[in-house]
């Protein structure tokens, strides 16, 4: 409930970020709801931190039985991609705690994406 506030601040930030969810988000727990949140917020950080004049989408899929998340920004291959990946650890342990699966890393058309599915019970 809390992301369109959350891209708008980003936007704020000087990111250009566009946010779909799609499905019902009103399914999920409240716990499943604040992961969600901190994933997408951890991968706003991160660009806003790495990509440089990037423009970032975001994808939350709510199904029946997963929801998942998308963020993909095409920040310049120049940008660096140092940092202390304590955030995509934290993103991995938040997954983890629901069996989930994860994924960050380059994409093959440029930039970074960073990728969750959550089960739905």
């Amino acid at each position: 409930a809390d992301l369109p506030t959350l891209i708008a601040n980003t936007r704020e930030a000087g990111l250009d970020v566009t946010l779909a969810v799609v499905g019902d988000a009103t399914r999920l727990t409240p716990a499943l709801e604040l992961s969600v949140y901190r994933i997408v917020q951890e991968g706003l950080t991160n660009a806003l931190k790495h990509a440089g004049d990037a423009r970032v989408g975001v994808v939350v899929t709510v199904g029946a039985q997963s929801v998942d998340i998308g963020i993909h920004d095409d920040g310049a291959a120049t940008v660096s991609r140092v940092g202390s990946r304590r955030g995509l650890a934290g993103v991995a342990e938040r997954v983890a705690v629901f069996g989930g699966e994860m994924s960050a890393g380059p994409a093959s058309e440029g930039g970074w994406t960073l990728r969750a599915t959550l089960p739905v019970t």
